[in-house]
């Protein structure tokens, strides 16, 4: 399926007329490719995304404009908090793959449609909005495909219209014909490597075990060595799944964003999910959160963070509490993203206290916060894999000594370490995120 979207070569192309049958037929493979993976995936309940995304088309077409952003935003959480809610009902404490899964991508690829459509008043100034904005009303035809296509039906990533309707009409960046096939297989061999090692953890480390009290008799270095592993283990679950999507879409051509001026070499990081290196060597939580499910985070910063008028603490908790209902409606949703928002809202508190110690721009301090932060990002994502109650008390009461972790670095700096009042704050607002992008940029 994905490779029936494929662009065709740009020779074959009637440049003179938007509506060639090119361009017509990459149109209907998308919509006949998505309506048969709802159907493969979800047999009877294939309808409901596809009803949804017509209801939404005249939301769209009828409603008031400048309400159609939170509008088309509330009305797929709605629906996707239902079918929640009947899942929590029907298969409590357990996962899988039902029709939230679709849902859910509906909901930010509605949001990013709501919010494009009211940027595209004449009013709006703001020249980045501008240049994403959908001035007219979308083609009933194309907004089906944009909403059907294959490589972002089931699992996301969901990105802007204007950037499929260049994808489909191959304009802008997309007019170049770049080879896909090699970046593609790159992401398909990391997701398979994942899923080997996600395999093998799953096999000789059993999940189960955490929930036996026995467990918790061992010794507390073994405790903490299987703990990391089963840590491990959860993201590389997830690692499998980001890296095979991103794989697809690099593979249609949908991810393509140009030519790096470094480098040379075409970039495909216009849609992405996730970047592994920073989530296991992020030095803090913010740079962990960003790069995670990237087109989250962007739906959560876009189109609710930025949309919101009020303190940037008011704005951030309400980001975070949209991502917990959009996750589900189990407690421990809710605690996690709340939990997140509190580390979010005291991220540049924290630095300002401590931006001046000379211990924080000192290579030994990253590597021990990377260190940190790798285990406790790693406790949270079991507790977020586990959803019940009785459960993650049994695991938290073995190793409530983890989120203390933090704390404990940064007496340790206030302790031995002075502060140089030479330095000013405003050089090192962001002085965490340089080891980091240092990885990737020389000049950093």
């Amino acid at each position: 399926f994905f490779l029936t979207i494929r662009r065709p070569p740009s020779s074959t192309l009637d440049r003179s007329s938007a509506a060639s049958d090119v361009y017509k037929r990459q149109i209907y493979y998308c919509i006949i490719s998505g309506v048969a993976l709802l159907y493969i995936s979800f047999n009877a309940n294939f309808y409901i995304p596809i009803v949804n995304l017509v209801l939404s088309y005249f939301f769209l077409k009828y409603g008031k404009r400048e309400l159609v952003g939170w509008g088309l935003m509330v009305e797929s959480l709605t629906l996707t908090s239902f079918f929640h809610l009947h899942s929590l009902y029907t298969n409590y404490g357990n996962w899988d793959m039902n029709i939230t899964q679709p849902l859910m991508v509906q909901v930010i690829h509605f949001s990013f449609i709501g919010w494009d459509y009211v940027d595209g008043k004449p009013d709006t100034d703001d020249k980045k909005k501008r240049a994403k904005a959908i001035i007219e009303l979308p083609n009933f035809i194309e907004y089906l495909a944009a909403g059907l296509c294959p490589t972002q039906v089931l699992a996301g990533p969901s990105g802007h219209y204007t950037d499929f309707l260049n994808y489909i009409y191959r304009r802008a960046e997309y007019a170049e014909d770049v080879n896909t096939w090699l970046p593609a297989l790159q992401r398909f061999l990391t997701g398979s490597c994942w899923i080997v090692i996600y395999a093998l953890i799953v096999n000789y480390f059993p999940y189960s075990l955490f929930y036996s009290p026995e467990f918790y008799d061992n010794t507390f270095l073994y405790r903490t060595f299987y703990f990391l592993v089963i840590g491990l283990g959860v993201k590389s679950r997830y690692y499998t799944s980001f890296k095979l999507v991103e794989a697809s879409v690099i593979l249609s051509g949908q991810a393509y964003d140009g030519i790096d001026e470094k480098t040379k070499l075409p970039k495909h990081n216009k849609l992405y999910m996730i970047d592994i290196l920073c989530t296991e060597l992020g030095v803090f939580l913010r740079s962990i959160i960003e790069e995670w499910n990237r087109p989250v985070h962007l739906w959560l910063k876009e189109c609710i963070h930025q949309r919101i008028k009020g303190s940037s603490v008011l704005r951030i908790f309400v980001a975070f509490m949209f991502s917990a209902i959009w996750h589900g409606f189990y407690p421990l949703y809710f605690g996690s993203f709340l939990f997140y928002s509190v580390g979010t809202v005291n991220f540049n508190f924290i630095y300002k206290m401590f931006i001046k110690h000379k211990f924080l721009r000192n290579p030994i301090f990253y590597v021990l916060q990377s260190i940190f932060m790798n285990i406790s990002a790693n406790y949270f994502t079991v507790l977020f894999g586990m959803l019940l109650i009785e459960k993650i008390m049994i695991f938290s009461k073995g190793l409530i000594w983890i989120p203390a972790l933090h704390g404990i670095l940064f007496i340790i700096v206030l302790v031995i370490d002075k502060k140089d009042s030479n330095i000013k704050l405003e050089n090192y607002k962001f002085a965490h995120m340089k080891v980091y992008y240092a990885l990737k940029d020389d000049k950093a």
